[in-house]
């Protein structure tokens, strides 16, 4: 979990930072679930959430970007 970062670059009005709950493996190869909370006692609001993801071992690293509807 402490190679991965995630910046929610743009997230719904009213939205907050999160923290990184949990990774998981992926069934491929270099994919990854990663379970995100709001910060404190913020709660998910509706909206687009734009997630910047970042993972980094060693010298391999590796980033993406994430989108995310909420209703």
């Amino acid at each position: 979990m402490a190679n991965f970062k995630v910046d929610p670059m743009i997230v719904g009005p009213g939205g907050a930072l999160v923290n990184i709950t949990g990774v998981n493996a992926g069934r491929l190869p270099g994919f990854y679930h990663i379970n995100v909370v709001p910060i404190r006692a913020e709660t998910w609001k509706s909206g687009v959430y734009i997630f910047a993801v970042a993972v980094e071992r060693g010298a391999d690293k590796g980033q993406t970007l994430a989108t995310v509807l909420m209703d």
